[in-house]
């Protein structure tokens, strides 16, 4: 078996281990409990903000658990004196986390709207957002020790990266929102409820690719500084 299929295994057993898996379908079963009654077919324009709610949680807060689970339990310490890569550590966080993602939020997205889905652009547009939130989320957390440090920190950054959805919900548009990665992200969701452009296509895909190279490399980048330097094992 590869080092990356192993990590795989082993970050899949984690998310059971540490209560990631229990706790997505919490949050499932609550959020599908306060949907139900209300009548939400009216209401696609909201498709993309219950998409970024939900990864906020599954994505970015999980995989900063996950690296603080690890980080008390002494796994990371261990890592960094393995063969395990950097980028093959990222590439595990960044299935696992996508995959429990994926799952629970297209179910999120079925209970809450009755409306026609196009089922391709939202697993796609789920699964780039929540590779990007993933990322994020890791390149934030590997520089605190502790939930309590973090919580701070981590709100505060939310609240700057989720500014875009104000446009999906109506409150807010100007043309500046399209400089920022996550309205992209919203624009690939929102194919899942009308049809795209051409040249709303490329925005999204490129921009979000883009976005999630970038996040890639600043959170290889935080792994070495706070995690492999930090620990002193690996120049």
């Amino acid at each position: 078996m590869s080092r990356l299929a192993t990590a795989i295994r082993g970050d899949f057993l984690l998310q059971w281990r540490f209560g990631l898996v229990a706790a997505g379908v919490v949050v499932l079963v609550t959020f599908s409990v306060l949907v139900w009654p209300l009548d939400l077919s009216a209401m696609g324009f909201a498709v993309p903000t219950f998409v970024l709610g939900n990864l906020t949680v599954t994505a970015f807060f999980f995989a900063a658990a996950m690296v603080l689970f690890e980080k008390d339990d002494g796994t990371l310490e261990a890592l960094v004196v393995t063969p395990l890569r950097t980028g093959e550590y990222l590439a595990s966080k960044v299935f696992t986390l996508t995959m429990l993602a994926l799952v629970e939020t297209v179910l999120i997205v079925a209970i809450a709207y009755p409306g026609p889905i196009a089922l391709l652009p939202l697993v796609t547009g789920i699964i780039a957002s929540s590779v990007a939130y993933v990322l994020f989320g890791f390149a934030v957390v590997v520089r605190y020790d502790s939930i309590t440090a973090l919580l701070f920190p981590a709100v505060g950054l939310n609240v700057l990266w989720q500014i875009p959805v104000l446009a999906s919900l109506g409150i807010v548009e100007h043309p500046i929102l399209y400089a920022h990665p996550v309205r992209a992200m919203l624009v690939w969701i929102e194919a899942a409820i009308r049809p795209l452009s051409a040249i709303e296509w490329v925005y999204a895909v490129g921009y979000c690719g883009l976005t999630i190279a970038v996040l890639y490399r600043i959170a290889q980048r935080a792994f070495v500084r706070f995690v492999i330097r930090g620990q002193g094992v690996r120049p």
